[in-house]
């Protein structure tokens, strides 16, 4: 992901930052690991020692679909659910609950809590059947998604909704002059107090996309970053003070968003935003729009796209400065390739 959009690149001009001043390194991007993931969407175990993550149709069949888990330290993958289930466009969570081994998977419109050792679904109660974009809530025990309709109150486009598994307690979620979140890019900070999301602001030739916060009883409402271009899938850094997200320029969204990213970082408190300098060597990281930091905040994963043919790439790890685990140090560079096939039979005695 690291993104600067390559110079005279894809799109001349995306990598325009105004007003933008340099920060100091989140993660430490000489300490990386490749991790045999190919697919999207990953979420790490509460313990960090294992990713869930989304692979989808691969007409080449270079892998299986589905939900897949992956062990870090040896980048071993195995499937959990088939994409027969999944489909696509499906996200999943991991659980943040101490030793849990539940992904909540939304697919289609509905969503249900995988146990990831057995591969069984529970689906989550609905009054409606339309559940999308689902996410844990920080406690575990409730989930957070986008629906139109939530006990016969309609709202559209989707809408925050918030629930137990069991159905019970639905209700939408509201900010400050009961204007509700119409995001699916939604993440609360660690300590449970704040949410964050993608706030969509209408343009002449696009729709805008901002970074937002507000408290989790819904005051306290702030558009954090005013860039124009587009702003997408914060994520908590810093034990909560910060956000980091990936951002195009009013060249490539007015385009369709094509292009390089650059990874910006907003602090919470002063509202000053920063371009993240760092720099990963392979392009196809660059092209990259999701970055996963995992609960200790020490470690971010990057999922790899090659934009040349739309496929996912693979994964990296990066640690940061206070990470006190293994590090590993790694090219950044394409996994080796498999062996080739072994030669056909001869057909001569």
């Amino acid at each position: 992901m690291l993104l600067s959009c390559l110079a005279a690149a894809t799109v001349v001009g995306c990598n325009r930052a105004t007003g933008v001043t340099a920060p100091s390194e989140p993660f430490d991007c000489s300490q990386t690991a490749y991790i045999g993931i190919n697919g999207t969407d990953p979420s790490w175990s509460p313990d960090g020692r294992q990713v869930a993550y989304l692979a989808g149709f691969d007409a080449q069949a270079r892998f299986s679909s589905g939900l897949y888990v992956c062990d870090v330290a040896s980048g071993e993958s195995h499937l959990v659910v088939p994409y027969s289930v999944t489909g696509p466009s499906a996200r999943c969570d991991w659980n943040p609950k101490p030793g849990s081994n539940e992904v909540l998977l939304s697919y289609g419109l509905g969503a249900g809590v995988v146990n990831m050792e057995t591969g069984d679904i529970e689906r989550i109660a609905s009054d409606n059947g339309r559940i999308a974009g689902a996410r844990w809530m920080p406690e575990g025990d409730s989930v957070a998604y986008f629906s139109r309709a939530v006990d016969g109150e309609e709202i559209s486009p989707f809408a925050l909704a918030i629930q137990h598994l069991d159905g019970s307690g639905r209700h939408f979620f509201f900010r400050e002059g009961r204007r509700p979140i119409q995001s699916e890019d939604i993440v609360f900070s660690p300590d449970g107090k704040w949410l964050a999301w993608t706030e969509y602001i209408p343009s002449p030739t696009y729709t805008r996309h901002e970074i937002a916060v507000c408290r989790r009883d819904g005051t306290g409402y702030r558009l954090l970053t005013s860039l124009g271009g587009q702003a997408k899938k914060p994520v908590w850094i810093n034990g909560g003070t910060g956000l980091l997200f990936p951002w195009i320029p009013d060249e490539c969204a007015a385009i369709g968003g094509n292009g390089p990213h650059t990874t910006m970082y907003v602090d919470l408190s002063s509202g000053n935003v920063r371009k993240w300098q760092a720099e990963l060597t392979d392009y196809r990281f660059q092209f990259s729009k999701d970055i996963h930091v995992d609960r200790s905040g020490t470690r971010a994963l990057i999922p790899g796209l090659d934009p040349l043919f739309n496929v996912p790439f693979g994964a990296l790890y990066l640690t940061s400065a206070n990470y006190t685990g293994v590090r590993r140090k790694l090219a950044l560079s394409s996994p080796p390739p498999p062996p080739p096939p072994p030669p056909p039979p001869s057909s001569h005695p």
